[in-house]
């Protein structure tokens, strides 16, 4: 009965640690004003009211990896183009907080990348950044990342993420890339409290052994 526990811990262990490697499933970001590395990524479509034509509607990703949420939007092809500055919120399971979304202004027809800072709404402290693309006839295009210690001190227990952004829409943007670390962990904790009391009663009841 110890050889089994044994091989089944073992086991386990080796599921947890593939299910830990999980994010790098979804790919990585890199947060350098190229947006290619969202292309594979969902996107959330936002919009207020009845759901408008395609070319009105925005669309937002969220990805995070084990320290840090990274963020993604692709502005409507008609309307509302141009990326405001913009206030949005994050919900978790650990903690929820109030950001602040601020662009490093381009002069007007001005065409290019700039940057972005991301402030806790609260006391403005900058706790991220990212970029902005504006091109002439084109949707503006940005990326931004935030840690998530600025939500708790304990990122790693973080397992819901959502986030709202009511200056485009009313839909919240659910996070991908989320590691199934906190669940594996409780299941395999059961398993040894289960093998445990199996190993117990059978030291205790020699008959069912057999």
């Amino acid at each position: 009965m110890k050889k089994i526990i044994q091989k089944v811990l073992i086991g386990l262990l080796l599921i947890q640690a593939v299910s830990f490697s999980g994010y790098a499933d979804y790919g990585s970001i890199d947060i350098d004003g190229y947006y290619d590395d969202w292309e594979d990524k969902p996107h959330t479509e936002v919009y207020y009211g009845k759901k408008p034509y395609v070319s009105e509607i925005h669309l937002v990703s969220v990805f995070r990896d084990e320290t840090t949420v990274y963020v993604h939007i692709k502005m409507s092809e008609n309307g509302y183009t141009e990326l405001p500055n913009s206030y949005f919120t994050m919900d978790t399971d650990m903690g929820s907080e109030a950001f602040t979304l601020m662009l490093d202004s381009m002069k007007k027809k001005e065409s290019g990348t700039a940057g972005i800072e991301v402030h806790l709404t609260d006391n403005w402290d900058v706790v991220g950044s990212g970029y902005y693309t504006r091109e002439e006839g084109e949707s503006d295009e940005a990326e931004f990342e935030i840690p998530l210690y600025s939500i708790t001190d304990e990122p790693d227990g973080v397992v819901d993420i959502a986030i709202m952004f009511p200056d485009l829409g009313s839909q919240d943007i659910v996070c991908v890339g989320a590691g199934t670390g906190p669940y594996i962990a409780v299941a395999i904790g059961a398993v040894i409290v289960l093998l445990s009391l199996a190993y117990y009663y059978k030291k205790k009841h020699p008959a069912y052994a057999k």
